[in-house]
């Protein structure tokens, strides 16, 4: 397993770095952190730019969890199903990244 220095590399780990941020917000419980649907928005550029890495439904997914925390009515129980689910998302997003910076 070796290190791809190419210009994508890098950018693999800049968002593999972004998705760990992400996750740190979540477990910390700072549900109204602006900066998960920030990275969504994001990764559906990058996504886009990569074409072939990313399944396209993974980061729409991933951006309406995020979305749906970010309402303060909803019971403690819903809350925690509906982060588990954004948790989900997030660790594949972190497998298909490490595959761009890592060549396996």
């Amino acid at each position: 397993m070796q290190l791809n220095s190419s210009p994508d590399g890098i950018t693999a780990m800049l968002v593999l770095a972004c998705a760990l941020i992400v996750i740190y917000t979540r477990t910390r419980n700072w549900l109204d952190n602006n900066f998960p649907l920030v990275f969504y928005f994001g990764m559906i550029g990058y996504a886009a730019s990569i074409e072939d890495r990313f399944p396209p439904y993974l980061i729409y997914i991933g951006l309406g969890l995020g979305g749906l925390l970010r309402f303060e009515f909803m019971s403690p129980n819903f809350t925690r199903v509906i982060k588990i689910c954004e948790y989900c998302v997030l660790g594949a997003i972190v497998y298909f990244t490490a595959g761009g910076f890592f060549q396996l």
